[in-house]
């Protein structure tokens, strides 16, 4: 595809992982933490990451937990990626991302990967909050998928 000037592979899929996500959150929700990263998507370009976390600061009074994700970029090119997330807090259909603005965007290197922390930090777009462990009547994530994932390879 060409596309001003620089050709561009593009990928774009509406990510079935709601089971893979589902499993994941199963595993949180049982206290079996997946605290090594474990595979969420992969393909010819990107493999995506995913592991909780948990951020708490007992010094500052906060407990979030978090799900962290790291995009590793597979091939020599530079690439560049957005997505959206959509998830479920109490079993009610949320979206984190209301606008064009608020869309997950990273642009790798060739081989680079960037990561999530519990720092909040530009990469902050990488983490999914789970819940604040400490607080009974916080809502906790109930599901969440990655939707309309596009890669350019540039």
């Amino acid at each position: 595809m060409l596309f001003a000037g620089v050709l561009m592979l593009l990928i774009s899929a509406q990510l079935p992982l709601l089971s893979q996500s589902s499993e994941i959150f199963s595993k949180i929700r049982n206290q079996d933490f997946q605290t090594e990263w474990s595979e969420y998507y992969q393909d010819d370009v990107i493999k995506i990451s995913v592991k909780y976390s948990d951020c708490s600061d007992p010094a500052n009074g906060i407990y979030p937990e978090y799900l962290l994700f790291k995009v590793d970029n597979k091939s020599n090119q530079r690439v560049h990626a957005y997505w959206e997330w959509s998830f479920d807090y109490d079993g009610k259909k949320m979206s984190k991302n209301e606008s064009d603005e608020e869309l997950v965007k990273v642009t790798l290197e060739g081989l680079e990967s960037l990561e999530a922390s519990c720092k909040n930090d530009e990469n902050k777009k990488l983490r999914i909050y789970v819940q604040d462990k400490m607080r009974i009547t916080s809502s906790a994530l109930t599901d969440f998928a990655m939707v309309e994932l596009n890669v350019f390879e540039l």
